[in-house]
């Protein structure tokens, strides 16, 4: 929560009001703000989606207008959502499926705060993210290689979205075979994701992961 302490202080919120402050705290979470404690409202983004974590940051100025029909205050100018990519290589042994490691060496954009203290990729609760995970890798024909990301309570664990296997296929010119693994899903409390290939013979292969929060 934000606390402004206006003078001359305001008596009554009226729709149009504007005000401009600095942040004294980065935003975990959805956020309300109290203007001489007159009472405590949301911050909304312009579509009228409660905030996420560090869309609003320490020391940052922000801007904020009150719609006295939807009774909350709309956020003019937050921080662009959280979002990374990252790439690199693994090797693989038949029939073991290897986990990606993220690593931080080869990510790019500004993560927010996307993963945790362990470098698991574990969005803020409540939010909405965009997943695109690819990878290939070179088998000999006959074999087959696949991908899938698995978003359990525990890393690695129960599988949500699904963690079925996206089969890429066959690989006859050995110029490398590639697969997909594309989803949208909310974020559960204390979820964090995972991403693995698997092969039935030993490779190595190039993966890359892109993520955003999208609300």
């Amino acid at each position: 929560a934000y606390v402004l302490a206006l003078s001359p202080a305001i008596t009554a919120y009226a729709s149009g009001q504007t005000f401009r402050f600095k942040a004294n705290h980065t935003s975990d979470g959805a956020v309300t703000i109290n203007v001489n404690s007159v009472g405590a409202k949301q911050i909304r983004n312009v579509h009228g989606v409660q905030l996420v974590a560090r869309e609003i940051i320490a020391n940052g100025i922000y801007e904020i207008v009150y719609d006295a029909t939807l009774d909350y205050f709309v956020l003019n100018n937050g921080t662009r959502p959280a979002a990374f990519y990252e790439s690199g290589s693994l090797s693989i042994s038949a029939n073991v499926a290897a986990t990606v490691p993220f690593t931080s060496t080869n990510r790019v954009y500004d993560d927010h705060g996307l993963f945790n203290s362990s470098n698991q990729l574990a969005p803020p609760t409540g939010s909405l993210i965009q997943v695109v995970f690819n990878f290939v890798a070179v088998v000999t024909s006959g074999n087959t290689v696949s991908g899938r990301s698995q978003g359990g309570a525990a890393y690695g664990g129960s599988a949500n979205p699904p963690a079925a296997w996206n089969v890429a296929g066959a690989d006859p010119d050995g110029n490398g075979t590639q697969g997909v693994v594309h989803y949208v899903t909310p974020v559960a409390s204390g979820q964090v994701f995972d991403f693995q290939v698997l092969s039935n013979q030993n490779t190595t292969a190039s993966w890359s992961v892109y993520a955003e929060v999208i609300r």
